[in-house]
């Protein structure tokens, strides 16, 4: 008899760039993904291929657990840095779209003591 083995991923990224720096007005006037959230992206894809280089795609339905550490104690809203974290986990291909997603939890940690912050993030199959 076999088992289905439900699958776990964890992973340590840089803290997303805000909602409110993610998108630019272009020359055109056309809404772009900002510099300094295109950075963040290839970055994190980067990290995310390092810590998790065999990974197999979710199909099923999912938890998102998100660990964040701020770099430092400005006021910030936890929400504005969920949707760019769940585009790089798409593109990533760790699960193949977030409407997959049933149960998001946030919170926040501890600042960073290096100051740079970041994310640990944990992907549940349920």
């Amino acid at each position: 008899q076999k088992r289905n083995i439900k699958k776990v991923y964890t992973i340590k990224l840089p803290c997303p760039v805000s909602a409110n720096q993610r998108l630019i007005k272009s020359k055109t006037g056309i809404l772009i993904n900002s510099a300094k959230y295109r950075d963040w992206h290839n970055l994190a894809l980067f990290q995310i291929k390092n810590q998790l280089p065999k990974i197999e795609t979710l199909t099923g339905r999912i938890k998102l657990s998100v660990e964040v550490h701020f770099k430092d104690h400005r006021r910030r809203d936890l929400d504005n840095i969920v949707k760019g974290l769940q585009d790089v986990l798409t593109e990533a291909s760790i699960f193949i779209d977030d409407c997959q997603i049933d149960e998001l939890f946030v919170k926040r940690a501890e600042i960073d003591k290096d100051k740079k912050g970041y994310v640990i993030v944990l992907i549940d199959e349920i």
